[in-house]
């Protein structure tokens, strides 16, 4: 079977319950398509478009998922973190990862944020590098578009609004919101500073 998939057009594309183990999708345009039950053990789909794919019951064991594009509609296996899966990205030291993952844990419950962290500028940085995952590296937001994906999280919307931009998380300009591109660059960053204070 074909393995080489860089950079594909396979929107809406239907490859539910493919042998795709170790497949190249690396910006494959996966729109919509259907990979429900597929098997993606460590397959590369770095930077490959998934909004609105259906990845239910795939298999992602080491699959390569930094920069994938997502959205609200796409759909992942049950239980699936895609922040937990690219913890990886973080460090090669389990301490960050574990900082990460306690984080997560004490302010998130089923997706929501139950509370935003005051004091910690650490947790609130995981917290936000969380939050950015739901906007589209590439799209351009209204406000009240923002608002509608982040009071999904958190009632709060227009205070975690304006904690993205002023932490460097998005950028705004005349009422335009956009997710910046250097957000692993922020990631690195917030890994430095973890490592540093252990």
């Amino acid at each position: 079977m074909l393995r080489d998939y860089r950079g594909a057009k396979l929107t809406g594309a239907d490859l539910a319950g493919q042998d795709l183990a170790h497949a190249d999708l690396r910006g494959a345009r996966l729109a919509g398509a259907k990979l429900a039950g597929a098997d993606l053990t460590r397959a590369t789909l770095r930077g490959a478009d998934l909004c609105g794919a259906d990845l239910t019951g795939a298999v992602l064991t080491e699959a390569d998922l930094t920069g994938v594009r997502t959205d609200v509609a796409t759909r992942w296996p049950e239980g699936f973190d895609l922040i937990a899966a690219r913890a990886g990205e973080w460090a090669s030291s389990a301490t960050p990862r574990s900082f990460e993952k306690r984080t997560e844990d004490t302010f998130f419950e089923e997706g929501r944020l139950k509370q935003i962290p005051a004091r910690n500028q650490r947790k609130l940085q995981v917290v936000l590098a969380r939050l950015v995952e739901a906007f589209e590296p590439e799209r351009r937001y209204t406000e009240r578009e923002v608002n509608t994906i982040l009071v999904r999280f958190h009632p709060d919307c227009a205070t975690l609004r304006r904690m993205l931009c002023d932490y460097r998380w998005m950028a705004r300009q005349q009422g335009i919101y956009w997710r910046l591109r250097n957000v692993e660059g922020l990631k690195a960053e917030l890994r430095r500073v973890v490592e540093a204070e252990r």
